[in-house]
């Protein structure tokens, strides 16, 4: 288990019904949006204990409040919005825990061609 992985693991330990941070893909997701949550992730990281204890981890938090906080959004916007745990909230709640845009639609991946006429453009501003 990574030391990533662990850290997941204090922080979304899981219990019946709800499956462990590491269960999921909070890493992998973490791992594509390193322009976002790198630095944060680099400075948690750094700071954590080894052993790995949930005192460690409160200590780190208290020590680096913005990146522990910046790390933790990254964490549980991965969590919540992964289809294992939406299908957990649904059976614990019976309410729909569709993906988080308008009426539950799955949108397919990004295509940059869409943007490609306009990106190669020369910009309408001028510099003052």
């Amino acid at each position: 288990m990574t030391k990533l992985a662990a850290l997941i693991d204090v922080l979304l330990p899981g219990d019946e019904g709800f499956p462990s941070g590491s269960a999921t893909k909070v890493e992998a997701w973490l791992a594509v949006r390193l322009d976002r949550f790198g630095a944060a992730l680099e400075t948690v990281l750094a700071a954590l204990p080894d052993p790995l204890t949930v005192a460690g981890v409160a200590a780190v938090e208290a020590a680096h409040p913005a990146a522990f906080a910046s790390l933790l959004t990254g964490v549980y916007t991965a969590y919540y919005t992964d289809p294992v745990v939406r299908g957990a909230i649904e059976r614990a709640t019976g309410y729909s825990a569709g993906p988080p845009q308008p009426k539950g639609y799955e949108l397919p991946p990004f295509d940059p061609a869409v943007i490609a006429a306009p990106a190669s453009r020369a910009p309408s501003w001028r510099k003052v």
